[in-house]
């Protein structure tokens, strides 16, 4: 098929800051997440997952339900279930109690 280009679950990301993002860091990429399969050094590229099901940090005193669309919240570093500014990161993969501080989230969907 000559429009192939990937398969799509990872993307090449050029890191802008001048820290190296972590591995399993969650990245932004516009209005939609990603997450650093391995460090990238500042100004260097390396991939970002966007498919997948990650253990994401969960915004305190939020319960997820099942299938819940969820975004990210760069200032507090967390997946929350408030839309406003926040970019979409995907869905609930499980539920989450509201005590947790993490939750599974299923990337971009």
């Amino acid at each position: 098929m000559e429009t192939f280009v990937q398969n799509g679950k990872r993307l090449a990301h050029t890191n802008a800051t001048s820290t190296t993002i972590a591995s399993g860091d969650v990245v932004l990429l516009t209005n939609r997440i990603g997450v650093a399969v391995a460090d990238i050094a500042a100004s260097e590229a390396g991939e970002v997952e966007v498919e997948g099901v990650h253990t994401l940090a969960k915004t305190a005193g939020e319960a997820w339900t099942l299938g819940q669309q969820l975004y990210w919240d760069a200032s507090a570093l967390s997946a929350t279930s408030t839309s406003g500014a926040n970019a979409h990161a995907g869905y609930a993969a499980a539920i989450a109690d509201s005590a947790d501080t993490t939750g599974p989230v299923k990337l971009n969907v």
